[in-house]
Order: structure tokens, then sequence, then C-alpha cells
């Protein structure tokens, strides 16, 4: 059973960027997955002022963003097919209109009949970052964030932040199919904070042996666990190497 990727296509205000095609490529390629492409169309409220449409042509400026919303989706699904067609990745798009402020409820509805959803993050648009804060809460499946500006990446190296945590349990789980693939897996074993006040919380006794066993047993191993008790991003960093 194929592995199965929604990929949400803003379009509106700036949209994705045409590179975004690129990353959507070489993760499904890297999972061996299908993707189906969900084009974000912009629509926009009518507008019955009649005072309002002589002071200005408000059917008229609608109409051109629209439009101009249908082309940044078209270029999008051409670059898609430019990249994944050589690579034999099946690709279907689907064509909605929504309002912008509603794409996120959109992308979460659908994104339960999918096994993980790709977001595009531009540097400047606010609407994809809303989109994948709507899919983490709301869609109840993964979801990748994917820096568009960023190199196009292998995933060969994979990072656990474990704290003993239902949501880090639930983050193994889902990356799942990445571990499986990569060559070399790392854990960092950190705090987690607890309440309000921000309180550091030690995890179960022997969490970090649990946590390694299981990995090993279900074939996703972790080469190496390194426990580091600063609770630091760049503690974890340097396990990377």
């Amino acid at each position: 059973m194929k592995i199965q990727i929604l990929l949400p296509v803003h379009t509106y205000a700036d949209g994705n960027a045409d590179r975004f095609a690129l990353h959507a490529a070489a993760i499904a390629r890297h999972l061996d997955a299908d993707v189906h492409a969900l084009v974000l169309n912009a629509d926009f409220p009518r507008v019955s002022s009649a005072l309002g449409n002589l002071l200005i042509d408000v059917p008229a400026l609608i109409g051109g963003a629209k439009a101009k919303s249908r082309e940044r989706g078209s270029a999008v699904i051409q670059a898609m097919k430019t990249e994944m067609g050589p690579l034999g990745i099946s690709l279907r798009t689907t064509q909605i209109e929504c309002f912008p402020g509603a794409a996120g409820d959109v992308v979460s509805s659908i994104a339960r009949y999918h096994d993980l959803v790709l977001v595009g993050i531009g540097a400047s648009d606010v609407t994809p970052q809303a989109t994948a804060e709507a899919a983490i809460f709301g869609s109840g499946r993964p979801t990748l964030l994917v820096p568009e500006d960023a190199s196009v990446t292998t995933f060969g190296h994979v990072l656990i932040a474990w704290d003993g945590s239902r949501v880090a349990a639930r983050a193994v789980s889902d990356a799942r199919d990445f571990l499986q693939r990569a060559a070399n897996r790392h854990g960092c074993v950190g705090y987690r904070r607890k309440g309000s006040s921000g309180q550091r919380s030690k995890q179960p006794a022997g969490g970090v042996s649990l946590a390694a066993r299981y990995l090993r047993d279900s074939r996703t191993g972790a080469d190496s666990w390194s426990p580091d008790r600063r609770n630091s991003a760049g503690a974890c960093a340097g396990n990377r190497s």
C-alpha cells in the first residue's frame, strides 16, 4: 500500500512558489508515495454595497484577484508535473475555491483521507503558515513543513528529540516511514517542561532505553542515543555530526 501525500497548493496572496515542486518531488520519491495536489483557488464574498461599487469597481478587483490566483495554481501544478513526471510519481490534482481564511479547515478535513500533509512555507505569505497550524492541530495526520527557500535535500539523517512525552511518542510513530529509510538515526534526550511555571521534570526512569529498544525492535533502530540534560536545541544539533 503506497503512502498518500496531500499537497495543499496556496494561490493567494503570494501563493506557493514553483520551487515547492522540487521539494515535493524529492519527498515523494524518497517515500515512494503518490501525491494529491489540492489547489486552493481564492474565493471572496460578494459586495452588496451599490455606493461602494460606484467608488471602486469591486467586482473587477475580485475578478482580477481570482484570475491571478488561478494562474499561480496552474504554474505550480505545471512545475510539479515537470518534476514528478520523469520520476514516475503519480500525481492527481483537485481544484477547489475557498475563502483564504478557510483554507486551513478545508485542508484539515481532506487530510484525514491521506497519510501525510506537506505544506510549503514561503518567506512572507502567512496563509500557508495558518494552514500548517490548522493541519497540525486539526487533521489528525502528520504534517511536514517544507521551507521553499531551503536547498532540496535528502532525508538520510533523522534526529529524534525524545523527552518521554505523549507528543514525542506520536511524532516518532508519524516519522516511521522516514526512520525506516534513513541511513543514520540518532536520539537526543532532554527534559520536558511542565505547567505554566516552566518547571522542568525528568522523564520516567529507563525511558531512554525503552525508546531505543522500541525503535530497534520495530526495525527503525536508532544508531545512538545521547542524553542531554541542558535541554538545548544546539546540544541536540551537535549530535548530528
